[in-house]
């Protein structure tokens, strides 16, 4: 492009993860002219540090765990042993497919893709620094999205290095199995990785400041997947606070508040995440904000006519499945296909092992609503205890008329599971809409049905109370 010369879209969407990409997509599906600029490959944080890379780690962890796990149907395997460097390999190796694949998806949909820095001139021009070349080029357009993301909260104190003292940005391109490491933080990152790092061999400590793991579920899953994790040999220390890290000849010492000092391989902080430095320049042009996240209606717009925020951004969901959803909605409202975010159907998922997915409020929610609970155990399930996998249980809250409320389930196939719940609450159907579906036999899908069931007190499978 000429110095001096602007290039015009009918929509920019700054940031190329699954909020940002899927909003480029339904826009040029709606016959938008598009340019999508992002700083990274497609995918973003998501596909690249985030979501896909952990998950690599989770699948391989499943199979060490199955393979240990079937010595109790009478099948025996020699102990397996881990190529760490193999495994994050195949895992470059897939995620680059899946960029690659995201790039072609935006050629055949006719979507410029800017590989730059973006900055906000209006709240209808975008200032772009390509990479590499540096040079600065002018966007226009009627409406543009923000999708940028967060980044990794690192806690002043601590002395990252990005080797021995690192976040999820770093994790996944170190090559070597930790010995020995401590997870600071026990929300789902932490949670998820202390248990795929335990099973591939590590030696992990898993310390969370607050008194429960994954505090914003339901107590009982919190307390089920603590004993499961320390029953794994993970020394999960809740209620704790980390004082002070010191690197000393390639190894950590990590100071706890009860004084205790603990000497690791590694350290993984993993306390949440948080929106970064201002780079858009949304303050200087006045955009309102919740806190440090961008404040939206329930169209996405921002206070900016025309100017919209989705995503981690916004910090509405922090989901990746989520965010795409509200790239959609944002869309469709510009293109004048109405729509609002329905945030309470938006599932969301924990993949340890127990899997961990649930939907909607929780019991402690509400405690001063009217509403029935239905629950039934894995235990009790024909295929769960056919493939050595019995622990867990499913929940559902319903009110008093029979809607759906919220449901938590923990155990295999928990994330597929929870989806038939989200279309029941999607559709605002009633809990009897589940429960005379019939579920074939023998599934994990039957744990579902039972608590369903059980909201009525008619599950089939449990001794009644009555």
């Amino acid at each position: 492009m000429e110095p001096g010369k602007s290039k015009a879209f009918d929509l920019i969407v700054v940031g190329a993860g699954p909020g940002g990409y899927a909003a480029a997509i339904r826009g040029a599906q709606r016959g938008l002219k598009v340019a999508l600029i992002s700083r990274e490959d497609p995918g973003g944080t998501c596909l690249h540090r985030g979501c896909i890379p952990s998950k690599a780690l989770i699948a391989a962890a499943e199979v060490v765990h199955a393979a240990r796990q079937a010595k109790n149907i009478g099948i025996t395997y020699a102990p397996p042993q881990i190529d760490y460097a193999a495994l994050i390999a195949s895992k470059d190796r897939k995620v680059g497919q899946l960029s690659k694949g995201l790039s072609e998806l935006f050629k055949a949909h006719k979507i410029e893709f800017v590989s730059g820095e973006a900055t906000l001139k209006s709240a209808q021009e975008v200032e772009v620094r390509q990479i590499p070349s540096g040079m600065l080029a002018l966007y226009q357009a009627k409406d543009i999205i923000l999708a940028t993301g967060t980044e990794p909260i690192r806690p002043k104190g601590f002395p990252f290095d990005g080797q021995l003292i690192l976040t999820t940005d770093e994790l996944f391109k170190i090559t070597r199995l930790p010995a020995s490491m401590v997870i600071v933080g026990g929300g789902v990152i932490g949670c998820e990785l202390a248990c795929a790092y335990n099973i591939l061999g590590s030696e992990v400590a898993l310390v969370e400041q607050l008194p429960t793991l994954l505090a914003g579920e339901e107590r009982l899953v919190s307390q089920t997947l603590q004993k499961s994790l320390t029953r794994r040999g993970i020394d999960v220390l809740t209620g704790v606070a980390v004082t002070e890290m010191k690197k000393l000849a390639g190894k950590v010492a990590v100071t706890l508040a009860t004084g205790s000092v603990l000497e690791v391989d590694l350290v993984l902080v993993a306390v949440g995440r948080g929106v970064g430095q201002d780079l858009l320049g949304l303050d200087t042009l006045g955009v309102k904000k919740n806190g440090r996240y961008v404040a939206v209606g329930s169209h996405l717009e921002t206070s900016l006519p025309r100017l919209y925020a989705i995503g981690d951004l916004t910090g509405q969901t922090l989901l990746a499945h989520g965010a795409a959803e509200e790239g959609i909605c944002a869309v469709e409202n510009i293109t004048g296909h109405a729509a609002v975010m329905d945030y309470p159907s938006i599932p969301r998922v924990t993949y340890t092992l127990p899997e961990i997915a649930s939907i909607g409020m929780r019991e402690e929610e509400l405690k001063k609503l009217p509403h029935k609970t239905g629950r039934f155990g894995y235990a009790a399930n024909a295929m769960a205890l056919l493939h050595e996998e019995a622990e867990g249980f499913a929940l559902i809250h319903t009110s008093e008329e029979g809607l759906v409320l919220g449901a938590t389930v923990v155990g295999p196939q928990a994330a597929a599971l929870i989806q038939e719940v989200a279309l029941v609450m999607k559709n605002h159907l009633p809990i009897t809409a589940l429960m005379e579906t019939i579920h074939a036999h023998p599934t994990f899908s039957e744990v579902l049905h039972e608590a369903a069931l059980d909201t009525a007190g008619l599950a089939i499978h449990k001794f009644s109370k009555r």
